[in-house]
């Protein structure tokens, strides 16, 4: 029994690492993303892991009657390690110079994870969304397969081993049982649980096994198919499913799911019925694409972390040109890791098994004692210029957007009890919105109190009052604890006289679902998020009814202040200020770094003339972005000044830019207050 080297196998290599570089460089032909479906060159890997792995496996316990977990293991690290582990080391210098203290530390305990073969537990619960916009910022989030692999080679020797032993005549079935029932947790995640589906080994396994089944049949009946027109039609329809799966994904689509049987097939067939002698068998085995084929694992590694890195300091900015440059600069470093490291390091020969390991563990210790001690330092903020910070990035994060927590209860979002400060005044405000408003609130609270207010500021992220209406989790289900908690505010709203009301937030997200994200790309069907309880469907229409119809109930007996929406910005200012120290140049110029007005009014004007609608005399306005655009420069917004920021981050005001906010709104107060 011999395993033959297959040319074409490394091909389909080229196919899936370029599918998912092209991807992730968010290439676009006539603005069409024909890589949209790019990702999917992670599942070919696994099938063809899956594969190529067990087919080593099952030939040792052929021929040898045995199986060396030492040998298993040792040849794994040979593979994975050596260039994982230079190009973290790499990109140490980068990360220093280019992450905020709080990007900073994230970056490290990605590294950790990634070291352990646990990153795809660690952006799971960092709550990480892998196709969302923070994930191209993540230089290692792509380490996130690799975990998934390593973590199947730990659990998938035992098994194989175990029944091999003992129910071998079964073997077949037994895989393919767990194959279908790994399928079906992936079809059943993708509706309930989605991020969980994504990253875990359990819904990912089956892709795997579908390799691995391949090869137990292959090395059993020691062949592959001999039907000539088989295997010259079935590789073409392989290649084929892969690429219209490829074309056709859409923002939709969940991966993996059933769905995902489209390439998977597809890969399937190109394995088992591809030849070097067939016209695609030769035309993937040409010695450019086999090379790309042979380069992947680098080329993976290293692609993820220069294109996060390029978009950190704003380098390609959609320009196609500075795009392929960095391909270019990606192979070429590629071809130099495969040659110089890659490949001495996975012969035994040439570095020897007590060698190989002390160079792992010498290159080991700089990467958990640097890291380390980045989290211990909080991502030395010192080396960042407080001007920077602003006491916005660490202050935001713990204090104004999930501020839980006032004399032992908890107050904001996801509540059981309101918070209210100064609780022994009947005059009472009520501030009701999203993480925004969760800025405003941090600073309104003490102003409020010293005027006589009773301040119930009730905010979490992401979170609109509707009366009627439902909101969705991140796995398309029902929120209960919005329901609970508005409830609670129909109640209060049910009972309240003489009081004042104070709504607003990202309104241009909740009632027409849109936003400007990174570089003031305009993004649509972001977070549909609100939708009618009947068919879950977002509704435009009927969502503005609900709301202006709360309004008008509302302000009959109450006061109520509207809150226009303030302009957010879709990319870092900090960031932006930390390349090329842009913070020196912003001491003496207040408009360095502005956005265009037109991208605010593009987004929001749908909002303004909403709410204009909204007419009553006991209904007042603020208008944030009259802070910030048209002051200094004509259709421009300012983002700073020469010594203060006033954005926290792509979308929120810092603590700055909230006390300017916060004085519009307590002009307003004090209006309603002599009236």
């Amino acid at each position: 029994m011999k395993l033959y080297y297959r040319p074409e196998i490394d091909g389909l290599r080229a196919l899936a690492v370029l599918s998912a570089i092209f991807y992730h460089a968010q290439i676009s032909v006539l603005g069409f993303n024909i890589f949209q479906g790019g990702y999917i060159g992670v599942d070919i890997f696994f099938v063809i892991s899956g594969y190529l792995i067990t087919s080593l496996m099952l030939k040792e316990l052929k021929i040898n009657k045995s199986f060396s977990f030492l040998n298993f293991y040792e040849r794994r690290c040979r593979r994975i390690l050596p260039v994982l582990f230079f190009i973290i080391l790499a990109s140490l210098p980068f990360a220093w110079f280019y992450l905020l203290p709080s990007n900073f530390e994230n970056f490290s305990r990605s590294i950790l994870s990634s070291v352990g073969f646990a990153s795809n537990l660690f952006f799971h619960f960092s709550g990480l969304e892998y196709a969302g916009i923070a994930g191209m910022y993540k230089p290692f989030l792509h380490t996130w397969s690799l975990s998934v692999e390593e973590q199947y080679y730990i659990i998938f020797p035992i098994l194989l081993i175990f029944v091999f032993k003992f129910f071998n005549k079964y073997l077949f079935q037994i895989f393919a049982l767990i194959c279908i029932i790994s399928l079906l947790f992936a079809e059943w995640g993708s509706k309930n649980y989605i991020s969980a589906t994504f990253y875990f080994i359990h819904s990912r396994m089956w892709e795997l096994l579908a390799g691995s089944m391949l090869a137990y049949l292959e090395i059993k009946k020691d062949a592959r198919s001999d039907n000539k027109i088989l295997n010259e039609l079935l590789p073409i329809l392989g290649i084929f499913l892969i690429i219209v799966y490829i074309v056709s994904y859409n923002d939709e689509d969940i991966s993996p799911s059933l769905k995902t049987l489209i390439p998977i097939i597809g890969t399937c067939l190109f394995i088992w019925f591809s030849t070097k002698e067939t016209l695609l068998g030769k035309v993937m085995s040409f010695k450019l694409i086999v090379g790309i084929g042979l380069i992947s694992y680098s080329l993976y590694l290293w692609h993820y972390p220069i294109f996060a890195f390029s978009r950190i300091t704003e380098f390609t900015q959609g320009d196609l040109s500075k795009k392929l440059l960095l391909i270019t600069f990606t192979l070429i470093l590629s071809i130099v890791t495969y040659f110089l490291i890659e490949t001495p390091f996975r012969d035994k020969k040439k570095i020897k098994t007590k060698l190989f390991f002390t160079i792992i563990i010498l290159s080991l210790i700089p990467i958990l004692t640097f890291n380390f001690l980045v989290i211990k330092n909080n991502g030395f903020e010192s080396r960042i210029p407080k001007s920077i910070i602003s006491a916005t990035e660490r202050a935001t994060n713990e204090k104004i957007y999930h501020l839980l927590k006032q004399d032992g209860k908890t107050c904001f979002g996801r509540v059981k009890e309101l918070c209210s400060f100064n609780s022994e005044s009947d005059n009472k405000i009520y501030m009701v919105g999203d993480s925004h408003f969760g800025s405003f609130a941090f600073g309104l609270e003490k102003k409020l109190s010293k005027m006589g207010y009773n301040f119930n500021p009730i905010t979490n992220t992401g979170w609109f009052y509707f009366s009627k209406s439902v909101k969705l989790d991140e796995n398309k289900k029902i929120d209960k604890s919005y329901l609970v908690l508005r409830e609670k505010i129909n109640e209060i709203v049910s009972k309240s006289e003489n009081n004042t009301f104070i709504f607003g937030g990202v309104s241009s997200l909740y009632f027409f679902d849109k936003r400007f994200f990174h570089n003031g790309k305009f993004s649509k069907d972001v977070h549909t998020y609100y939708h009618n309880r009947d068919d879950l469907k977002f509704d435009s229409t009927n969502l503005m009814k609900e709301f202006k119809e709360q309004i008008q109930k509302i302000s009959k007996n109450n006061k109520v202040i509207l809150v226009y929406p303030a302009p957010e910005l879709g990319f870092s200012l900090q960031q932006k200020l930390l390349v090329g120290k842009n913070w020196k140049k912003m001491q003496k110029n207040p408009t360095l770094i502005t956005f265009p007005y037109k991208n605010f009014v593009k987004v929001n004007k749908e909002v303004f003339d909403f709410y204009d609608t909204l007419d009553n005399e006991n209904i007042y306005r603020v208008f944030p972005h009259k802070l910030f655009c048209n002051t200094k420069i004509q259709d421009q917004c300012v983002t700073h000044n020469e010594t203060e920021v006033f954005y926290s981050d792509e979308w929120h005001v810092s603590i700055e830019g909230a006390e300017m906010i916060n004085e519009l709104i307590l002009e307003k107060i004090k209006n309603i207050s002599l009236k």
